[in-house]
């Protein structure tokens, strides 16, 4: 019989990969918490403005894997002022080069799209000043809602949430989540938030139905993004409580 014995490197790169388990509400059932959080405060260098470029790089993850995932996938930001501050009356504007100011628009849910060709050496700029304000990457196809989307969008929006906040971790950690399989990765369970509190939630595939744990604060779901018997298309279908 043999025995695996982790290297030095091996042990290292598991326990930074325990280290980024610790940012999401528990579960109602067994279940490891995720690394990629919903919600990443992406404060920029100056009061006042968020990290441009962790948004621009969470822009081309999304472009690089959406064929692959979500062929009709479209990519948003949705804001979170801390404390529960409301989004309306929220501004938000590119600061450019040359010291022009592009208005960036904000639906009424919070949620705003990178307009194409822009730079890293821009800023963007929001009203809120000293308030820290979380931004979530969202990515739906036509048709999708929140409680009702293709198991792919949720795998590209995990790649697209990994690209903005891994910059918060050391590159053991970083490492350590991708020699574990990141996105991809059983090992981990990845929890999709909710707008509502829900009651249950589903995946729903030829030849597989599975009841999908909950958070323990019934804000969000287990996504099963590792289940390889799961196609992208797959429909993730969480009933919002009455």
């Amino acid at each position: 019989m043999h025995h695996f014995r982790p290297d030095k490197l091996t042990r290292l790169l598991l326990a930074a990969a325990t280290m980024l388990l610790v940012q999401t509400p528990a579960l109602s059932q067994d279940a490891t918490p995720v690394p990629a959080a919903d919600e990443i405060v992406v404060t920029g260098s100056r009061e006042g403005t968020l990290d441009l470029k962790r948004l621009l790089n969470a822009v081309s993850a999304f472009k690089a894997d959406r064929a692959t995932f979500a062929p009709e996938g479209v990519l948003k930001f949705q804001l979170r002022p801390e404390s529960g501050y409301p989004v309306k009356g929220m501004k938000l504007a590119l600061r450019t080069d040359d010291d022009r100011s592009v208005t960036v628009d904000i639906d009424e849910d919070g949620r705003f799209a990178l307009p194409d060709q822009i730079s890293d050496r821009w800023e963007l700029v929001h009203n809120l000043g000293k308030r820290a304000v979380s931004v979530r990457p969202l990515v739906l196809s036509p048709g999708s809602t929140e409680f009702d989307r293709p198991l792919g969008d949720l795998r590209l929006q995990c790649r697209v949430s990994w690209e903005i906040r891994k910059k918060a971790y050391s590159f053991i950690s970083r490492a350590g989540f991708g020699a574990l399989g990141g996105c991809s990765s059983t090992r981990f369970a990845f929890v999709t938030t909710t707008p509502r509190p829900i009651t249950a939630a589903r995946a729903m595939a030829v030849g597989h139905v599975l009841d999908l744990p909950i958070a323990a604060n019934r804000a969000g779901y287990q996504a099963p993004l590792g289940d390889k018997r799961l196609p992208n298309s797959t429909r993730i279908r969480a009933t919002p409580s009455t």
